[in-house]
């Protein structure tokens, strides 16, 4: 059974290139603010509904993310130097599942940011054949960088600024 270090590890292995805060606190508020504007019927708009589901979708990853730590924190904890890549491969899946479905409810302000996530993340997730333990396939990640960890950056501090502004999200807490 995964234990909290490895889920905490699983987020590091994979944004620790993009400085990325990987944290799953507790946000302010579950309701978006949008600029978008209210139609003359009073209904909201398209990029309305956009960012209610995506922040909603976010603020369930986040809450999954949690529990999934509070739960396996009673666990044994795991030694990354000895722990097979193939126990955390699943949870990195799943991780990039999820990412995959907020990415279908992604507006249009930060679409390019999910697909350049869900890039690097399936790069990093494809990169755990090169290793039988954690620690190798953090070496090699380290090594061989995803094509756009370059960029990452940039796109992580986008997307990092429209949950908190936006969905009132704050990854760092």
């Amino acid at each position: 059974m995964l234990v909290t270090p490895l889920i905490t590890a699983a987020l590091a292995l994979a944004l620790s290139a993009c400085g990325s805060p990987a944290s799953s606190g507790t946000p302010t508020s579950s309701t978006p603010t949008s600029s978008a504007s209210t139609n003359v019927s009073g209904s909201t708009t398209s990029s309305d509904a956009s960012a209610t589901a995506f922040c909603g979708a976010w603020q369930n990853f986040r809450t999954t993310l949690k529990e999934m730590s509070i739960i396996l924190s009673y666990g044994p904890k795991a030694n990354p130097s000895t722990t097979s890549a193939s126990v955390l491969l699943p949870t990195m899946q799943a991780i990039g599942s999820a990412f995959g479905q907020l990415d279908k409810v992604a507006p249009a302000a930060v679409s390019a940011d999910m697909a350049a996530l869900i890039i690097y993340w399936n790069q990093v997730v494809a990169d755990f054949q090169y290793g039988r333990t954690v620690t190798q396939v953090k070496a090699y990640i380290k090594a061989h960088p995803p094509t756009n960890a370059g960029t990452i950056n940039g796109n992580m501090q986008q997307l990092t600024t429209y949950l908190t502004t936006t969905c009132h999200i704050n990854l760092s807490s």
